[in-house]
């Protein structure tokens, strides 16, 4: 016998796959747990708990707990990997940080923001790893090493190198997928746009730690990098005028690299493999007054710009990174349950063949 399903369970049953599909698309990222855990810990890793006071071997070295696998942690901990160690940091089931051979980090917290994630990098690689949609639920990563701070957009997968030689701060920056911001907060903003996933893009900033000297060095792909261009009061506003050229030039290197509009007073660099930025800083008596010079060098090492301003900042040390606003929250009284079975086939890693790390001021 032939049986026909009727045209109202036929059109019913449509709709709720059609629903399905639907809710699927727009399933947004998991939201990040008030506690980080450490997956597939390799090699030496050890951990400082906010809140514990490390022991002193025989010499009087300091002497950290070895991490647990699959263990959650509180924000305000500090991760110590050895020559030999790696782990794997799980904000979410999708979201981590992968940490590499001798670093040193603190993964924290924004105290006025807990949805903002931070990662105080001071020596070592990390490569990161987000989920899409993360931002809808409003959480972010931040990851500060030496002189930058480098933003983590939607679906960002990121490396950063950090390293401390003779007081000059390095930190090497490459973008493997989406975009992602980095910036100084008094010099300078770096937009790093991978549209087309692969084509990485690379900088490197390095500079003193008393703020007096800090460079840009575009290593690879092409970008924009905003820089202060204030005008010059001693010049009369008509040389202050662009040409035709100068704003053809800018207008068609904003469409090329997706850049959005700049306010008055600053500019767009197009940085190269091999172009680089140098920010000098000399500062005017006692007071907080300064003279920035701003010197845009060629990769074959001819000046293509020069532009000088003077700034005055009440109550503030010149160019210097301001201290993350990281709560250090203390270690809890009990021990948080263990994590679930999580996935934890690495994806692939993006890789950063990069030169050597340039530390000379010259």
């Amino acid at each position: 016998m032939k049986h026909n399903l009727p045209v109202f369970s036929v059109l019913l049953l449509t709709v709720i796959l059609a629903g399905s599909v639907v809710m699927a698309a727009v399933k947004t990222a998991q939201r990040f747990e008030p506690v980080f855990r450490l997956i597939q810990a390799r090699g030496s890793v050890m951990v400082h708990k906010p809140g514990e006071a490390p022991t002193k071997d025989q010499h009087g070295n300091e002497v950290f707990p070895v991490a647990q696998d699959k263990k959650a942690y509180p924000f305000g901990t500090r991760v110590i990997t050895g020559p030999d160690g790696s782990v794997d940091v799980y904000f979410t089931k999708h979201s981590r940080c992968e940490i590499g051979a001798c670093a040193s980090l603190i993964i924290g917290e924004d105290s006025k923001d807990k949805k903002t994630k931070i990662i105080r990098l001071e020596q070592g690689k990390v490569n990161i790893f987000l989920e899409k949609g993360i931002e809808e639920n409003g959480n972010s990563l931040n990851v500060e090493a030496g002189q930058v701070i480098v933003q983590a957009t939607n679906l960002s997968q990121f490396a950063v190198e950090a390293a401390l030689v003779d007081e000059i701060s390095q930190a090497i920056v490459s973008c493997n997928d989406q975009i992602i911001k980095v910036f100084h907060p008094a010099l300078f903003e770096a937009l790093l746009e991978c549209s087309e996933k692969g084509r990485e893009k690379a900088l490197s900033v390095g500079g003193s730690r008393d703020g007096s000297y800090a460079r840009v060095v575009g290593i690879k792909g092409v970008f924009g990098m905003k820089v202060k261009n204030p005008k010059d009061p001693d010049k009369a506003e008509e040389e202050e005028l662009k040409t035709v050229e100068e704003l053809n030039a800018e207008a068609k290197m904003a469409e090329e690299l997706h850049l959005p509009s700049v306010e008055e007073g600053y500019k767009y660099i197009r940085m190269e493999p091999g172009t680089s930025v140098k920010f000098n800083h000399k500062r005017h008596g006692p007071t907080d007054a300064r003279e920035v010079v701003l010197l845009v060098i060629s990769p074959i090492g001819a000046k293509l710009e020069e532009i000088t301003y003077n700034e005055v900042k009440e109550g503030a040390a010149p160019v210097e990174l301001p201290a993350s606003d990281v709560e250090v929250a203390p270690a809890p009284d009990a021990e948080v349950e263990p994590a679930p079975d999580v996935e934890t086939k690495p994806a692939e890693k993006p890789r950063l063949d990069l030169p050597a790390i340039d530390l000379s001021t010259e």
